[in-house]
């Protein structure tokens, strides 16, 4: 019985020393691997910050021209409201001095002199 044990403390420290063996070398092979990973992922990740930083400043730029669209939209049409008021003062200050210009007595109205017609000037060969 006493070899029985020995031979079973002997397996179970053998087996541990495997365990130990294993988990260490797996914590090398994970070091290396993860060193090796980290040189090729760097670059990229450098690369998509850049990409980032760029699609954040064109960002902010769009919202910047949007809001500057908006601010001339909301212009134009102030500028469309007022220029329709004007129309419609022009339309009736039209309408007043059509009906003023009827108010006047044939006898008191003149001839408007049409201004003689100018001649063309025609070049000449020399």
């Amino acid at each position: 019985m006493e070899f029985a044990s020995f031979v079973s403390v002997l397996a179970i420290l053998i087996a541990l020393g495997a365990l130990w063996l294993a988990s260490d070398a797996l914590r090398r092979l994970d070091a290396h691997s993860q060193s090796i990973v980290n040189a090729h992922v760097k670059p990229v990740r450098t690369e998509v910050d850049k990409i980032s930083d760029k699609l954040h400043s064109l960002q902010k730029a769009v919202a910047s021209i949007d809001k500057l669209e908006k601010n001339a939209d909301e212009r134009f049409s102030a500028y469309g409201e007022t220029l329709e008021a004007l129309k419609a003062d022009v339309s009736l200050i039209n309408k007043d001095l059509e009906a003023l210009d009827q108010s006047i007595p044939g006898r008191y109205r003149t001839k408007v002199a049409t201004p003689p017609a100018k001649a063309k000037d025609t070049p000449s060969i020399q």
